[in-house]
């Protein structure tokens, strides 16, 4: 990361902690908002401590309003937590709980995203079958969540998971698959900037 990037990670931190700070920033969700940034910055900057302190205090915010939406989204960032330090086994398990809590609660953002954990804690763990069908579920969710509502985090949403789709079938031996695949998700890159 080079210097700029760096300076700039720290302003966000920095003013994400002032807002925390201010009187004013009473409102739960936006503090689940602060938090959110907070948390992304942190795991862009690896600072695993902080990216714990802000999922908790998202945690809390989420039982303090009853949110089923926002526990997907707590667990899904803990499961690729659990994912970025090497422990599948737990990544799989928050990963699971979050489908389950994305699913009720209609965060099909949150469903699809841990979905694709699942697909890849399955591969991590050797199990590249299982993972590709995952794999594929996840993107057929996406898919079927942008045509209900597109957001810019679905769009996004879906080149990731074709990647990891492309990651599987690769691993799988089908090049072919993953030369369609890498392809697709290049053109749709191309096509959202």
């Amino acid at each position: 990361m080079d210097g700029e990037a760096r300076y700039a990670n720290q302003a966000v931190l920095e003013h994400v902690e002032r807002a925390l700070r201010s009187p004013a920033a009473t409102d739960l969700r936006l503090r689940s908002r602060l938090y959110f940034i907070q948390h992304g910055v942190a795991d862009l900057t690896g600072q695993r401590a902080l990216q714990e302190q802000a999922l908790q205090q998202r945690a809390d915010i989420a039982e303090q309003l009853q949110d089923d939406a926002l526990r997907a989204d707590v667990q899904t960032s803990r499961a690729l937590l659990a994912s970025r330090r090497g422990d599948e086994a737990r990544a799989l398990e928050l990963a699971l709980e979050a489908v389950e809590l994305g699913r009720r609660s209609g965060n099909a953002e949150a469903a699809a995203l841990a979905l694709g954990q699942v697909a890849w804690s399955r591969y991590s763990r050797g199990d590249a079958a299982e993972a590709l069908t995952l794999a594929q579920d996840a993107v057929a969710r996406v898919r079927d969540a942008l045509q209900r509502q597109p957001t810019k985090v679905l769009l996004l949403l879906e080149v990731q998971l074709l990647t990891l789709r492309s990651i599987v079938e690769q691993g799988l031996g089908d090049l072919r698959a993953t030369r369609a695949t890498c392809l697709e998700a290049l053109e749709l890159a191309r096509q959202r900037g």
